[in-house]
């Protein structure tokens, strides 16, 4: 039974460990201004579990809205969410779609940045993940006040608000 026992912690810490490299080579190819690539391709032959392919994913799409192309941002972004979305990983798929949103807008396509808006906030209602519901409807706020469409953008921004307030109801 001691064998079995000891078995099993040594298991667990090999793979604690292995998951604190995996992430740690991740951490590196976001960062590296140079190997960017390289690291990304010794984290995709590690890669173990949907929830390791979940964040490579999300790296890479972070990657490319912060340093890359917004294509890649956005080809990158749509294989994430489909990832995260099975591991049920809703702070990195949530940072997802705000990162498409970026790409998009970046792209100058307005309305396919408002739309993953749309999806995020859906899933985070549906979800109740009450600091998302705020940060979309506030993101939701500043884009159409951008478009001068003041009137929706005032009403996401009241949403926004009274969440932030910690009402949930918008109406009150």
């Amino acid at each position: 039974m001691q064998k079995n026992t000891l078995l099993i912690v040594l298991l667990l810490l090999v793979t604690k460990s292995w998951s604190q490299d995996f992430k740690k080579i991740l951490i590196k190819a976001y960062t590296s201004s140079d190997s960017s690539d390289y690291y990304f391709q010794v984290a995709k032959k590690i890669i173990k579990t949907p929830a390791d392919e979940g964040e490579f994913y999300f790296c890479k799409n972070a990657r490319h809205v912060d340093y890359g192309s917004s294509d890649s941002a956005v080809y990158y972004g749509k294989i994430a969410i489909d990832k995260l979305k099975k591991v049920n990983n809703f702070n990195s798929l949530f940072t997802v779609y705000n990162n498409l949103s970026k790409a998009y807008n970046k792209k100058g396509k307005y309305d396919e940045a408002i739309k993953i808006v749309f999806e995020g906030l859906r899933l985070a209602e549906h979800e109740k993940k009450e600091n998302w519901i705020a940060f979309f409807n506030n993101t939701l706020s500043l884009n159409y006040h951008d478009f001068e469409n003041y009137k929706l953008g005032v009403l996401h921004g009241k949403k926004a608000l009274k969440y932030h307030l910690g009402k949930k109801n918008p109406a009150d």
